[in-house]
Order: structure tokens, then sequence, then C-alpha cells
């Protein structure tokens, strides 16, 4: 898909979201429960959201709006990379789950977990079991859509 694509036809969320640094949610936090989200077009027919920072229940709307502005667009491929989250709380799973339910079967969700803070709370909650995990992001994007 060319990246022009999605530019053209973004809905306002995700162009709101593309490249926005990491921010406090609340400014007198200084650094708690910082997120960034990023938006990345792929040569392959996918399209890469990456995420850093804490995912919480602070953080994890932001990041809902950007995920269910992507499954609105024709996209075979969503990855939502996780490889720069430092804290992965419950309303991260939470929202890992239900955009698994949300993409399945018109969107293959594919979700890099490769560190111990990501995959470990995935693998205790047996949603190890239900998502499509990768322990990187080429991994990810060289299996072709099912």
């Amino acid at each position: 898909m060319p990246s022009s694509h999605l530019d053209q036809h973004a809905s306002p969320q995700i162009s709101r979201v593309r490249h926005e640094p990491p921010r406090a949610a609340d400014p007198s936090a200084d650094g708690i429960n910082e997120c960034a989200i990023a938006v990345h077009h792929d040569p392959h027919p996918a399209l890469v959201v990456e995420v850093s920072g804490e995912l919480d229940g602070l953080t994890a709307p932001r990041l809902s709006v950007t995920l269910h502005a992507a499954l609105r667009e024709p996209c075979p491929v969503l990855v939502v990379d996780l490889t720069g989250v430092t804290f992965m709380g419950s309303a991260g799973l939470a929202l890992l789950f239900e955009i698994h339910e949300r993409a399945t079967p018109h969107t293959a969700l594919r979700i890099v977990a490769p560190g111990r803070v990501t995959l470990r709370p995935l693998q205790v909650t047996g949603l190890d079991t239900r998502l499509r995990l990768y322990p990187s992001r080429p991994d990810a994007l060289t299996e072709p859509p099912s």
C-alpha cells in the first residue's frame, strides 16, 4: 500500500497522533504515564503502529483511538510494535484483545512483543495463545498476509 493512501484518507485520529512525542498525562506528573505512538507505512501490505513508554489505564485510550482508526482503513496486516513499551498494565492487555476481536477476519493483527515487559503479561493472562506474537518487527512483516 503506498504511504499516500492512508495519508489522503486518514481519519483525524491517525493524523493527530502520528509521531507525537511522549507527553505526561498530568503536567505535574513529570515523566509518569508517558506513551508515544507513531504510525508507519511499511513497504509490505502492512500498517505499523509503534508504541513506546507506559501502556496503562491513562495511556491506553490514546492507543485505542489510533488502533480503531487503523482498523477502518483497508489494510490486510496491522502490526502493533510494543518493542519500546516500558510497562504494560491490564488496560493495555484488554485493548490488545479488543483490537484482536475487531480485526479478525478482515485484518491480520500481529503483535511484536520481544521483551519480558510485554511478553510476560501476555503469557500470564493466556493472551499469548489468542494473539499472534512475534519477537521482532521484521518477523511480523515477513510472514505473508493470511
